[in-house]
């Protein structure tokens, strides 16, 4: 759950603000379902499969926007006018 905040965190405005609030929304739901001591070994399992399968699609987002952000830099024109040579 730490991990997965400190993502959110960290990703800010690269993730679709649906997406976080459907992450933000397991990571309640899962830690109210831990505070609860009638809670049931299937129902903690349930909720921690549901966090795992919106952080895919978190960890999915985060590579496409990393992907997208290094496919602009590399399209960056370079210099044609350099002159790489010796002064003596």
């Amino acid at each position: 759950v730490h991990q997965i905040k400190k993502t959110l965190i960290e990703l800010g405005d690269k993730v679709d603000e649906g997406l976080k609030a459907e992450v933000e929304k397991s990571i309640e739901s899962l830690e109210t379902t831990l505070k609860d001591e009638s809670a049931t070994k299937e129902q903690i399992e349930t909720k921690i499969n549901e966090l795992n399968a919106h952080n895919q699609k978190l960890a999915e987002q985060a590579a496409a926007a990393q992907q997208s952000g290094g496919e602009q830099a590399q399209a960056k024109p370079e210099d044609d006018d350099v002159i790489d040579a010796e002064v003596e």
